[in-house]
């Protein structure tokens, strides 16, 4: 039987039993650095028989997604060129009642 035992320094963290079957592989690799709005995923990768990471966005909240809109919109009031049918599609959508349905994450990209 072989035993797998970590350590940091020489503080004991923990071990592992090893199968008959099983092999130990060690690999140094650099973490991704920081992204906003996105997740590290660590994987591996079957064909290449590595460890891997990679960037996995975070999905955005209605909210979110609602004030990237209005922010997309302020800019194209500012610059004095805003595109009346956005304009025409907030009003329309300013004037539901609380018991209408809620638009759905598609209609967002007609704002």
């Amino acid at each position: 039987m072989k035993i797998l035992i970590r350590l940091r320094g020489n503080e004991y963290l923990g071990y592992y039993v090893l199968e008959d079957n099983e092999t130990i592989k060690e690999q140094e690799f650099e973490e991704l650095p920081y992204k906003a709005g996105y997740y590290n995923e660590t994987y591996y990768d079957e064909k290449e028989k590595i460890l891997k990471q990679r960037y996995i966005e975070m999905p955005k909240t209605k909210e979110q997604l609602l004030e990237e809109e209005i922010e997309k919109i302020k800019r194209a009031i500012a610059d004095g060129n805003p595109d009346l049918s956005e304009l025409d599609t907030l009003r329309a959508n300013s004037n539901r009642k609380k018991t209408d349905s809620v638009p759905n994450l598609s209609e967002l990209d007609n704002l």
